[in-house]
């Protein structure tokens, strides 16, 4: 059934498999509307009370133009990206897929209490009453520069490692780490994707997930999304 599903979806293809895609696909708005179900099901976004009391690991410089702050290079390896305070992104997004990555190369689970076009509020997401982790990051504009820059960052976890973060594992997510296995082997089985997943990321995911995943990566190597 899989197999059948691609053929008429598979048959023109670039020659040139690098040359066509990027990055950039995935950010479109028929790409955004698709992945709101997706969204839901992770938490991200999910109406939570936002505390913004400020503290000693606030930005009180952020909105200083030319302060020397870093900026985000989307180019750097997913598994060596991490939130620095300061730190500037090209949008909430950007800055949502860097916590992401460094959420499950790090095994911590992390839940975004607010993430829309003004800001992002990320928390840990362990469910440890008795000692809460203080894990958090806000987020929000600058106001003198179109840089969306981290203002506030508690890089501290008090909790125990967990990498059983299937939740966080999107098939946009995965979707993009299989767009090479897929251009090398275009025929490549949901149940291979799946146990590529789980050596790769120490995380299992289910088949559906797997087959959303190839369809999206199938997607923007033809070009589509």
């Amino acid at each position: 059934m899989e197999e059948d599903d691609f053929k008429t979806q598979g048959k023109v293809r670039c020659k040139d498999a690098f040359f066509n895609f990027s990055s950039d696909h995935e950010d479109n708005e028929a790409d955004e509307e698709n992945d709101v179900a997706d969204e839901d099901e992770e938490g991200f976004g999910s109406k939570e009370e936002i505390d913004d009391t400020t503290g000693a690991n606030d930005l009180h410089l952020g909105d200083a133009v030319g302060a020397g702050f870093p900026i985000h290079d989307p180019s750097v390896e997913w598994n060596k990206m991490k939130p620095l305070l300061g730190e500037r992104y090209e949008s909430p997004h950007q800055l949502q897929q860097c916590l992401t990555n460094y959420a499950i190369k790090s095994g911590y689970h992390i839940k975004f209490a607010k993430c829309d076009t003004v800001r992002l509020v990320a928390k840990c997401g362990s469910k440890m009453k008795s000692q809460p982790c203080p894990f958090r990051v806000h987020a929000s504009w600058m106001t003198q520069e179109r840089s969306f820059q981290i203002k506030t960052l508690v890089d501290e976890h008090k909790c125990v490692r967990n990498f059983n973060i299937s939740n966080l594992l999107s098939p946009r997510w995965l979707a993009r780490h299989f767009l090479k296995e897929l251009i090398m082997k275009p025929n490549l089985k949901c149940k291979e994707m799946q146990s590529i997943i789980r050596n790769k990321f120490h995380c299992g995911v289910s088949w559906s997930k797997a087959y959303r995943t190839r369809c999206r990566a199938m997607s923007i190597i033809d070009g589509i999304a």
